[in-house]
């Protein structure tokens, strides 16, 4: 797999900085969520006094209904 280094992010960033898929292109390459947690965050999800963004639901494709459920748990 070939990661961006820095100067590719930046290059990337600088290129969507206008578009609509900007902060969730920024969410994902500063948080590592993936992009159905990034699209199942809620504004409720969001602590801005303590700087922290909680996974509390993903979005997933269910039989071909769009379906917030529980985020993938990380497993040791």
């Amino acid at each position: 797999m070939k990661v961006l280094d820095e100067f590719e992010v930046n290059l990337l960033l600088d290129h969507i900085k206008k578009e609509k898929i900007y902060l969730p292109i920024l969410l994902a390459l500063t948080t590592g969520m993936r992009i159905g947690e990034i699209c199942g965050l809620k504004w409720s999800d969001v602590d801005f006094t303590n700087n922290v963004i909680y996974i509390s639901k993903a979005l997933q494709m269910i039989k071909g209904t769009l379906t917030l459920v529980e985020p993938k748990k990380k497993t040791n």
